[in-house]
């Protein structure tokens, strides 16, 4: 996948400080950064003039000059284009960001305060703010040049007059015009009949109307979005003048902006959740591997030998647990940035899934029973890789909330083109709100209780399956149990999706 270029100047005297921001930009995959550092305000003011910049990140004590003197000369350089400024400041201070603000700076970050993902953030708002920037200052160059649109109506709803660009616009012609086929009422959603309604008393009273958005609807049925101002014409108090600007890139700036934010809060969200589950889930195996070394260090030559070795194996059990929530962690970052390999290749479907149905009766399944059937073809076309922990994260799930005794149903439905696995518990269940959810990063229903869990299993499966090019549902009541069904392609059918995702990946 092809990245976006950014180019971005740190203008800070600190080198340690340059060294982390750059650390910082660098850990965003999405973008291929070209950082440049400058130690002085002056040498950063000429870097300006030789290169395009995406964003400045500019400390404000400077050892020359400081950054609200930076900004004033950055806005004569520049006039009305100046490249997005993200100041930074060793100490929180109200009066100073006001300033900086005031004075053209998009953000201000306290130095101390400062996360990767905050500054990626202030630089990703900066340079959605200063894409809106840049198509404000062309709509007021169409406006200079008279490329706007402008119409001439009468109270009636009558439009008298339309210049060219308003009626490209609305993709109208002119012979449309001139046989008296366009009225404001046509050519306005019901929804904003009471708003020009309102308009028409606001030039009544006081000749002109500040500027307002509107959508019209242009000839094909579809709707424009516009910014429009509006007077009375002096020679004739029973006509406006509007002047219409089309608002599309606008609107599709600001969305970008709440998209970004939107996306901000998740990844902020994510990280809340990543560091509870970590800090909750390494405290018990690293407890139980502090207190038997301490043991071992403290009793050694009063121990027995089984003693000892049981405390050894609590260790090992202790680093085994914290091995596999690191693989995990691992498994799921690969997916996310696309690491994870598509190999399908025949596999002896239902002997994988005994190898796997023996592996978990020696640990969460061995108080339970698993009544397996398997119907179909012998060797489907599967990725083996990827359905192990699809299929060991599902029986794992199915077997952990399900009371001890109980009997989980697996079975396997083997085609040509597809298969299909079920599995169903008499568990403790999902409750229905929560479903959508589930499979995302550390999520785990709030019914679980004590029995421990990562919330990474369900995410890592909705991988593998989104991988495969799969299908996965839900079905859950609380106190009654769960049923997972996964659908998996196979045959001349995974072999088409294979080349679907090679050809995305070219």
């Amino acid at each position: 996948m092809n990245q976006l270029q950014r180019t971005i100047l740190i203008v800070d005297d600190s080198p340690e400080d340059r060294e982390t921001y750059r650390r910082y930009l660098l850990e965003d995959s999405r973008y291929r950064y070209t950082i440049l550092e400058e130690e002085y305000g002056e040498n950063g003011l000429k870097a300006c003039q030789s290169v395009k910049l995406d964003a400045i990140l500019l400390d404000f004590m400077l050892p020359d000059i400081d950054g609200l003197e930076f900004l004033h000369h950055l806005q004569a350089q520049f006039q009305h284009l100046c490249p997005p400024v993200v100041m930074l400041t060793g100490q929180g201070n109200e009066k100073v960001a006001v300033q900086a603000i005031k004075n053209g700076a998009q953000d201000y970050l306290v130095k101390s305060q400062i996360t990767s993902v905050s500054l990626r953030s202030a630089v990703e708002q900066a340079s959605l703010r200063r894409q809106l920037q840049q198509s404000e200052v062309r709509f007021r160059r169409l406006v200079e040049s008279n490329i706007i649109g402008v119409v001439i109506g009468n109270f009636h709803r009558n439009i008298t007059y339309a210049n060219g660009a308003f009626l490209e616009m609305l993709g109208y012609g002119r012979e449309q015009l001139e046989r008296g086929e366009l009225h404001w009422c046509d050519l306005t959603p019901p929804e904003y009949l009471s708003l020009d309604e309102y308009v028409i008393e606001e030039l009544k009273r006081s000749g002109t109307c500040l500027p307002f958005e509107k959508q019209y609807l242009r000839r094909d049925g579809s709707r424009i979005s516009v910014l429009q101002g509006c007077a009375l014409l002096e020679e004739d108090d029973a006509q406006a003048i509007a002047f219409v600007m089309d608002l599309t890139e606008r609107k599709q700036a600001e969305l970008e902006i709440r998209k970004a934010l939107e996306k901000e809060k998740e990844l902020s969200e994510l990280k809340s959740r990543f560091v509870s589950m970590v800090s909750h889930e390494f405290r018990n195996p690293l407890s139980t591997i502090l207190g038997g070394v301490q043991i071992l260090r403290n009793y050694h030559e009063q121990l027995a030998q089984d003693e000892k070795q049981e405390i050894f194996q609590q260790i090992q059990n202790g680093i085994d647990k914290m091995t596999t929530l690191l693989e995990d962690i691992l498994e799921l970052g690969k997916a996310d940035t696309g690491k994870l390999e598509f190999n399908p290749a025949a596999v002896e479907l239902e002997n994988f899934c005994r190898i796997l149905m023996s592996e978990l009766s020696l640990g969460v399944g061995a108080k339970h029973q698993i009544n397996f059937v398997y119907r179909g073809v012998k060797f489907p076309i599967l990725d083996e890789k990827l359905l192990h922990p699809i299929l060991s994260n599902l029986l794992s799930n199915a077997l952990k909330y399900s009371p001890e005794g109980s009997t989980v149903h697996f079975e396997v439905t083997a085609q040509q083109l597809k298969v299909d696995f079920r599995i169903q518990d008499s568990g403790i269940g999902i409750p229905k709100l929560e479903q959508r959810s589930l499979f995302d990063p550390f999520r785990r229903a709030s019914n679980v209780g004590k029995i421990p869990g990562t919330g990474l299993g369900l995410a890592i499966v909705k991988q593998c399956v989104d991988i495969h090019r799969g299908a996965i549902a839900i079905d859950s009541q609380i106190g009654v149990g769960t049923t997972i069904s996964v659908t998996l392609p196979s045959g001349s059918e995974i072999k088409r999706r294979q080349r679907e995702i090679e050809q995305t990946v070219l």
